[in-house]
């Protein structure tokens, strides 16, 4: 039994001299530090023993210093990481969502298809893919390429821009015709002198 006591309390005193022998070499370079940075006393530690005190304060101050440098600069690149990181999920999911093309709108009855299909009938003959001679004038309703990318633009569908519109669906070029008509009446078709 006395064995055992003996051999405990040697592994406890044995302990606690690492533990002073680790924390006295983890301080050092830290003490030393506070020290080059604390002025020097006018007295030594024989006269005035309240000044090693006051080092070893300033050496404990300066360590815990430094590890509230390190955990904010360790929270500050966390912080960053998981900002990045959300950026690339972000990212991911924006280049993942599949993209939708709004299907273009056929005109159906009333004033505005009469007068288009007069339209069509009149500039191609309903030709939906027909180029005139000059090769200025494009599908059904003769679109200009510069008014056929301006209509497609500004009715929401990017998609047309730069799209031949002779080369464009049936769909597509009535859809852009409707647009331009409401928009700006049948002044594109020669305005009154047309004859529909």
């Amino acid at each position: 039994m006395r064995t055992r006591i003996s051999i405990a309390a040697f592994v406890i005193v044995a302990v606690m001299v690492a533990l002073v022998i680790i924390g006295t070499q983890r301080n050092t370079g830290i003490e030393q530090q506070a020290a080059a940075d604390v002025p020097a006393p006018t007295t030594t530690t024989t006269q005035d023993p309240n000044i090693a005190i006051w080092y070893k304060a300033a050496a404990d101050q300066a360590w815990y210093d430094q590890i509230a440098r390190d955990t904010a600069w360790y929270e500050e690149a966390a912080r960053q990481e998981a900002e990045r990181q959300a950026a690339a999920e972000r990212a991911a999911a924006a280049a993942a969502r599949p993209r939708t093309v709004s299907a273009a709108p056929v005109y159906s009855g009333g004033t505005n298809s009469s007068f288009l299909e007069c339209v069509k009938q009149r500039e191609s003959g309903g030709n939906y893919s027909v180029v005139d001679s000059t090769g200025s004038w494009y599908g059904a309703y003769q679109f200009s390429q510069s008014t056929w990318n301006a209509t497609a633009s500004r009715a929401g569908r990017p998609d047309l821009v730069g799209v031949s519109p002779s080369s464009a669906s049936p769909g597509d070029q009535d859809a852009m015709a409707l647009y331009l008509y409401e928009t700006q009446g049948s002044s594109p078709w020669a305005g009154g002198s047309h004859p529909c």
